[in-house]
């Protein structure tokens, strides 16, 4: 029996979706302590809204949309990676060739 190295689809598509899991976990708890830390992006911003006399509401209503956004993200991403993979490794592996 001949072993081909191309012959795995399946197991490598799983792979790629095990490392680009992986990946966004890891960039969202790098990403996250950046924006939520005491000095963190948004909370500079908040900050700064707050110490206006400006009627900010429509700035207030986009920060809130990009936190939103960003608390979700992730969920999103790794939602999208199991339904491609899955979707993937569906697919017929055909054992020749046309041509």
């Amino acid at each position: 029996m001949k072993i081909r190295i191309g012959n795995k689809g399946a197991f490598n598509i799983w792979i790629t979706v095990l490392a680009s899991i992986f990946i966004v976990a890891v960039t969202y708890i790098i990403f996250n302590q950046a924006l939520y830390a005491d000095y963190g992006i948004f909370m500079t911003v908040n900050n700064s809204f707050n110490g206006t006399t400006l009627n900010i509401t429509s700035a207030e209503n986009t920060m809130s949309l990009i936190k939103t956004v960003w608390d979700y993200w992730p969920l999103i991403a790794i939602f999208g990676f199991l339904v491609w993979g899955f979707a993937r490794s569906q697919r017929r592996e055909y054992d020749t060739y046309y041509g």
